[in-house]
């Protein structure tokens, strides 16, 4: 049973003309009892499941005909490892994988953009999932998961809703372990959990993850991203954004009309694991300490952070004695029975104190500017050179 491969992949081999090699895939050669020709039978490793590597739909995997969508190849393709060779393909076809245990909402996946690690690498971005064993070149000695090198800018964690927590990918499995290039990006495939078999190994400790995340970092802010403590934080009220009267020092006030009707603090979100070795996936916004409520300074009141109506907008409460604090998730919205409406008060004020260097993000490049100035004939713009009058002492060109 476990030398049978997984249920709707592409089980039958093919001719490179392309047409399927029915002898071949059923395993009793040709009419004459001679192995068929062109194709070898596929070899399929025990337990296949060991062996398999998952691709999102649409990554690009090296070919000898050059890069092909992973969904368009099928048993009996070669494609090139990271050091030229090739490598057989003998099963192909859509599984589920089981998203990782710890995960900001469950299931996630791993977005790589385009040249992450190095220029080319990847060429273009690029899912993956969280447990895809990536190099930094094509000759590591190492290899590590993508889900220990996320930093939240060019490799970010990105939750999935699939119901049950499964993503749907195309597994493949080579006749032998080999490291490919995704998308021109180096990855393992047919790495099993508790061993190498033949392939660099796989690192989830320091020093070698830690220097491989120091790298990534560096080259992100080489790609334009910056590193800040500005999380963004304003309310919204009654869908229009208000900006603190005034945010300082870890307090920001904010004043919004009595008759409000939705109020809601909003901030940026950043993930632990992103920024350190940790298995911290929670998306967390500010370390708030203290956040008060009234119309008039003489009528400020503290919130209950643990009441019901305002727990489930917070983490648990962390911190010992007067140095307590509970993160945010990032949205925080004000019940309206917090504040009356009866006429006496106009304006209500909000403050929230909060620890303003616990919290930090990362800020997206700016996008390059391209301006577009099409001439007169609707031809695409280029330098244009005026001809100007000669000088006065200059020879005609008749002369």
């Amino acid at each position: 049973m476990e030398n049978t491969p997984p249920r709707g992949g592409r089980d039958v081999l093919r001719h490179r003309s392309g047409r399927p090699d029915v002898a071949g895939a059923c395993g009793d050669g040709r009419a004459d009892g001679a192995p068929p020709r062109g194709v070898a039978h596929a070899v399929f490793p025990a337990p296949i499941t060991r062996r398999t590597t998952g691709f999102m739909p649409g990554t690009m995997l090296r070919t000898p005909g050059g890069d092909m969508p992973v969904e368009t190849l099928a048993p009996g393709d070669f494609v090139l490892t990271a050091q030229g060779r090739m490598r057989r393909i003998c099963w192909i076809g859509p599984v589920p994988s089981h998203a990782a245990a710890v995960a900001r909402d469950g299931a996630y996946l791993v977005h790589i953009a385009a040249h992450a690690c190095a220029p080319g690498q990847p060429a273009r971005d690029m899912l993956a999932l969280p447990d895809l064993p990536i190099g930094q070149s094509g000759h590591d000695e190492v290899l590590v998961p993508a889900k220990l090198l996320t930093n939240g800018a060019t490799l970010a964690t990105l939750p999935t809703t699939l119901s049950g927590g499964f993503i749907e990918c195309w597994g493949i499995v080579l006749d032998r372990p080999s490291v490919l290039l995704a998308n021109g990006l180096p990855v393992g495939v047919g790495v099993a959990r508790a061993e190498v078999d033949g392939l660099p190994p796989i690192v989830t400790h320091a020093p070698v993850v830690s220097v491989r995340r120091a790298h990534l970092a560096t080259r992100a802010q080489t790609l334009g991203w910056r590193v800040s403590t500005c999380m963004d934080l304003h309310a919204m009220v009654d869908g229009y954004r208000v900006e603190a009267t005034r945010h300082r020092d870890g307090v920001a006030r904010f004043t919004f009309p009595a008759r409000a009707r939705h109020v809601r603090l909003v901030s940026r979100t950043f993930v632990p694991a992103d920024w350190c070795a940790s298995a911290d996936r929670r998306a967390l916004g500010l370390a708030v300490r203290r956040i008060a409520l009234g119309e008039t300074r003489q009528t400020m009141r503290l919130l209950d952070l643990n009441d019901p109506c305002l727990a489930p907008f917070f983490w648990p409460e962390e911190g010992t004695g007067k140095g307590k604090w509970r993160w945010s998730r990032g949205i925080l919205t004000l019940p309206r029975g917090l504040w009356g409406d009866d006429g006496a008060a106009t304006s209500v004020t909000l403050l929230v104190e909060y620890d303003a260097t616990a919290s930090q993000c990362w800020v997206i490049p700016p996008m390059p500017t391209r301006i577009f100035m099409p001439d007169h004939h609707g031809v695409s713009a280029r330098p244009c050179r005026q001809d100007s009058a000669p000088a006065p002492d200059a020879p005609s060109p008749t002369a």
